[in-house]
């Protein structure tokens, strides 16, 4: 991972609440999880990782793709040892709170499902529900979601913005919160999760410098109502759901100096594929917006037609 990133270990990677995390705290901890997870598995064994906590899961990511372990990861709270039983691995992988982990062996491990096309895809994320935390069933490529990330990033030109982070308020273990996550470290932007929101707390926020938020078009307006002092320059933008023109006129009424956008895609769609900037959420009413891949969608038959390298690999 560090090649994709290139970051200087005393770069700030995340901001949790009151704590700073650099890049240096995640790869160390990653040689860590690496140490255990070559003392524990082969090169080219699939093991499930789960996302309980942030800054172990990321870290854990980080080592699988450099011991060249095959991963599938999932957030929830579904059964560790279920859940690797449903995609082929030869273990798991728990991460914890204050970068705690454990690495487990499957004791008696024989059940290979290699030969399944759908396992052959590599590093995958599996989705799961958020509340229940029981599957969903569609599985994405790992390296589609960050490719996605980036695309996402260059169409809104979250690089070109003067943005000193790059804020989100949703589960870091969900499928769009990593989207988020890669998006601004490819941006070359450290990510503050607010899982937190108070009043205060976003007031000072938007109000210390020129920061972008994602979010879904709610929690946009929940952040809007706070939003008092914004920094020109500053980006809110939409992941998931349409934001509708009255979100966008009420953002522009108070806050004339942030840029909107809105991303609209499914889980099947890697997380992001059309884009609409904010002249286009307000004249092109129920417009999708346009694809990040040129080329990715054509009109047939009356039927629009999404085609892309991005999309999942299949259902469970």
């Amino acid at each position: 991972m560090e090649r994709f990133f290139n970051r200087k270990p005393s770069d700030t990677a995340l901001i949790l609440d009151d704590d700073i995390v650099t890049f240096g705290t995640i790869y160390q901890l990653a040689e860590r999880i690496s140490s255990e997870l070559r003392n524990n598995f082969e090169p080219f064994e699939r093991v499930a990782f789960s996302s309980q906590g942030v800054v172990a899961y990321v870290a854990g990511m980080f080592a699988a793709w450099e011991c060249r372990i095959v991963f599938c990861c999932w957030n929830g709270q579904a059964d560790q040892a279920e859940m690797a039983e449903l995609v082929g691995a030869a273990g798991f992988v728990l991460t914890g709170e204050q970068c705690k982990f454990t690495v487990h062996r499957i004791v008696n491990y024989g059940v290979n499902r290699s030969e399944s096309n759908m396992l052959q895809a590599g590093n995958l994320i599996l989705t799961t529900s958020g509340s229940s935390g029981a599957a969903k069933g569609v599985l994405l490529r790992f390296e589609s979601v960050i490719e996605n990330a980036c695309l996402a990033g260059q169409a809104i030109g979250v690089a070109d913005k003067a943005l000193l982070r790059w804020c989100i308020c949703i589960d870091l273990s969900l499928m769009s919160a990593l989207s988020h996550l890669f998006m601004a470290w490819n941006a070359s932007l450290p990510l503050r999760i607010m899982s937190v929101l108070n009043h205060k707390s976003i007031t000072n926020e938007f109000a210390s410098g020129s920061v972008g938020f994602g979010g879904a078009p709610l929690q946009l307006n929940t952040i809007n109502q706070f939003v008092t002092r914004p920094k020109r320059g500053m980006l809110m933008v939409s992941s998931g759901d349409f934001l509708s023109r009255e979100t966008v006129e009420e953002i522009n009424r108070k806050n004339p100096a942030i840029s909107i956008a809105s991303f609209y895609g499914l889980t099947e769609l890697s997380g992001r594929f059309c884009v609409l900037d904010e002249k286009d959420i307000l004249d092109r009413l129920g417009s999708a917006g346009k694809p990040l891949i040129p080329g990715s969608v054509r009109i047939e038959r009356n039927e629009v037609i999404a085609a892309s390298y991005l999309l999942f690999e299949g259902y469970f």
